[in-house]
C-alpha cells in the first residue's frame, strides 16, 4: 500500500478492502430475516428504491443477474415509484443513512400501492417509518466499514439485496450461497491491489487528468454505472460509462467533435472471456473505431473461472481505481463537500 496515508485515506482503503466481509455478513444476515410466505408467493415484480451509493449495488445485481431474474427488477431513483406499481410488486427501500429524502419519499409512494415493503438501512427515518407500518427491516450494522461513506459499504447493499431476490424467488435457491463461495476469491484480489503498483494504481495514473469512459456489457454491464458513481464522489473527478452492445449504436459517431475532447477522454474496457461471441467481437471492433478517432483506450480483462468471480474482480478493481485517483489527485476520498452543500441548501 501506499506510504504516508492519512488516517481518512487509510479508513478508505480499509473499507474497499472489507468489501468481501459486507458482502459476507449481509448474506449470511439477511437469511435470519424471515419474510412472510406471501413476500414470495403474491408478489410478481420487484422495485428497488435507493440514491447513490445505496443505489448501484442494485443496478450491479439487475445487471448480472438479468438472464436468471424470475421477477422483473426496476431500480427507482426519484420521490416517485413507477405508475404501473401495484399490490403485486414488492419494493425494497435502501438508504444506508435512512434519511435519504428520496427514498423517504418513495416509502410514502409504495405504501399507498402496496403492502409488500422492505426496508434496509443503518437506522434513521427509514427504520422509524418501517417499524410504524409494521413490514420487515434489516438494519446494517456497518462494523467493515471504518469510512463511514456509503458508497464504500456497498457491499452490504449488493449482499442484502442479492439475499432479498432469493428469499422471494426473484432468484433461484442456492444463488446466495455460490456467491458466499466466492467470497475468498475476492479477499485474494483485494489483498493483490492493495499492493504499491498493482493493476488499479496503473490504471489510476493512465486516466488521471483524463475523463474515463467505461465499457461493460451483460452481466458486468452495472459496473460502469458503480465505477462512474465512485471516481466522482471518491476521486472528485469527471467519469462517463456505456454499455455494448447500445453503444455500438449512436456513440461512435459522436467522437469527432468537439476536437478536444481526444485530447481528454480516455475509453476504458471491462472485457471478459465469458461474454457472448458477438459481444466479444463488438468490443474488438469498438476499440478499432475508438483507436481511429485517435482517442486511447485501456483493455481490462477479468479474472476468474466463472461470472461471480469476475464480477467480483471489476468490483474490488473498480473501487481501488477510485481511490488511487483520488491519491493522485491529492483529494481527501473520504469527503463530498459538495454534496453537503448541496443537501444543506436544499433543507434551508
Amino acid at each position: 500500500m501506499l506510504k504516508s496515508l492519512s488516517d481518512s485515506q487509510k479508513k478508505v482503503v480499509a473499507s474497499i478492502q472489507s468489501l468481501p466481509d459486507q458482502i459476507n455478513q449481509a448474506l449470511r444476515e439477511i437469511k435470519q430475516l424471515k419474510l412472510a410466505k406471501d413476500y414470495a408467493q403474491n408478489t410478481d415484480k420487484v422495485v428497488i428504491c435507493g440514491m447513490g451509493g445505496s443505489r448501484f449495488p442494485g443496478v450491479i445485481l439487475e445487471g448480472f443477474f438479468e438472464s436468471e431474474l424470475k421477477k422483473p427488477v426496476f431500480i427507482c431513483q426519484d420521490y416517485f415509484t413507477p405508475g404501473w406499481l401495484d399490490n403485486k410488486t414488492l419494493v425494497i427501500l435502501s438508504s444506508y443513512s435512512g434519511t435519504t429524502e428520496e427514498t423517504i419519499s418513495s416509502l410514502e409512494s409504495a405504501s399507498a400501492k402496496t403492502d409488500y415493503l422492505i426496508g434496509i438501512s443503518t437506522g434513521g427515518k427509514l427504520e422509524e417509518k418501517m417499524k410504524e407500518l409494521n413490514r420487515p427491516f434489516y438494519k446494517l450494522n456497518p462494523v467493515h466499514n471504518p469510512s463511514g461513506q456509503p458508497r464504500l459499504a456497498f457491499g452490504y447493499s449488493f449482499g442484502a439485496l442479492a439475499g432479498l431476490l432469493e428469499q422471494i424467488n426473484a432468484l433461484k435457491k442456492g444463488t446466495t450461497d455460490n456467491l458466499l463461495e466466492e467470497i475468498s476469491f475476492m479477499k485474494k484480489i483485494a489483498e493483490a491491489f492493495g499492493q504499491e503498483n498493482s493493476l488499479p494504481y496503473q490504471t489510476a495514473k493512465q486516466i488521471e487528468r483524463k475523463m474515463p469512459i467505461f465499457v461493460s456489457a451483460e452481466f458486468l454491464k452495472g459496473l460502469g454505472n458503480a465505477v462512474n458513481n465512485q471516481i466522482n464522489e471518491t476521486a472528485k473527478s469527471i467519469a462517463d460509462f456505456h454499455n455494448i452492445p447500445e453503444l455500438n449504436h449512436h456513440l461512435m459517431e459522436g467522437l469527432k467533435n468537439p476536437k478536444q475532447f481526444k485530447d481528454l477522454a480516455v475509453f476504458v474496457f471491462y472485457y471478459s472471456d465469458l461474454y457472448y461471441s458477438r459481444i466479444a467481437k463488438r468490443f474488438t471492433i469498438t476499440k478499432e473505431v475508438v483507436r481511429q478517432n485517435h482517442i486511447p483506450t485501456i483493455w481490462l480483462e477479468a479474472e476468474g473461472k466463472n461470472k461471480a468471480q469476475q464480477l467480483f474482480y471489476f468490483m474490488m478493481l473498480s473501487a481501488f481505481v477510485s481511490f488511487y485517483l483520488s491519491y493522485l489527485y491529492q483529494e481527501d476520498p473520504s469527503i463530498i463537500p459538495f454534496v453537503d452543500y448541496f443537501k444543506k441548501r436544499l433543507s434551508e
